[in-house]
């Protein structure tokens, strides 16, 4: 199963209203250089790229022999978010594309720009969201639904695409309906656990052992806590914007 979640142009743009003013730190975690980013203007979505948005701003970095902070009239910054092959987590790359300083040339207007987007790719990493680990959940079933015990939703992949006039996120989830039995009833040479169960960490107190249950069990299971799986994305995209503008289940 997986769920597809659309964030709009306008819901960035009302996201963005609240973002602002934003300082971002520069250089090492004891230095007082920063980017500060005042309320956004022209905010739009690249198509195959991210959210591009202008604004005024004040820069601190040592650059052309300076070390004081410098006014810039007018910065335009793309922030490109992204899953990596491989990863569970959502990259949010920013770099500056122009920046404009009245009282400087444009060739020195290029040098801080690059010079603040080298410090910004040093700490990509650090502007991340695991999805995986926000949106995987196990859920508990009320005890009238005997033998199950709960529904353990986990994030298998995710991927991001951007449009002229929404981002595209699709979570991709396994579903896994949890029951329990007496340990009188299970064999003396059975394996208690599933492998999955060890993997996660996920294990029982005795006497009750967990078992896979049946495909259509699963579907039961699924339609109950379905709610609360969309509720759990929900919150989660939340630092995209202050509502998805809508869910879907088209194909990817």
């Amino acid at each position: 199963m997986w769920i597809e979640a659309i964030v709009s142009q306008e819901d960035f743009a009302a996201l963005a209203t609240e973002l602002f003013p934003l300082s971002i730190h520069l250089g090492e975690s004891d230095s007082d250089h920063y980017l500060l980013l005042s309320a956004a203007t022209a905010v739009t979505l690249v198509e195959g790229r991210g959210l591009r948005f202008t604004c005024n701003a004040q820069i601190r970095w040592p650059v052309l022999g300076m070390d004081l902070p410098i006014n810039v009239e007018a910065l335009t910054v793309l922030v490109e978010p992204s899953v990596p092959d491989g990863s569970q987590s959502l990259l949010l790359g920013v770099q500056l594309e122009h920046a404009n300083v009245s009282w400087l040339p444009a060739l020195l207007d290029a040098k801080i720009v690059q010079a603040v987007n080298d410090s910004l790719q040093e700490k990509r990493h650090a502007l991340s969201w695991n999805f995986a680990q926000a949106l995987s959940h196990e859920f508990p079933l009320p005890e009238l639904l005997q033998p199950l015990r709960a529904l353990d939703l986990n994030v298998g992949w995710g991927k991001v695409r951007i449009t002229a006039k929404a981002m595209v996120l699709v979570v991709s989830f396994s579903a896994l309906a949890l029951r329990t039995k007496q340990q009188a009833d299970l064999p003396a040479a059975a394996e208690p656990l599933h492998p999955i169960l060890h993997q996660a960490g996920r294990v029982p107190a005795p006497p009750a052992v967990i078992e896979r249950a049946s495909p259509k069990t699963v579907v039961i299971a699924s339609a109950l806590v379905l709610s609360a799986g969309y509720l759990a994305l929900l919150g989660a995209l939340r630092i995209f914007g202050r509502k998805p503008h809508r869910l879907s289940r088209r194909a990817w």
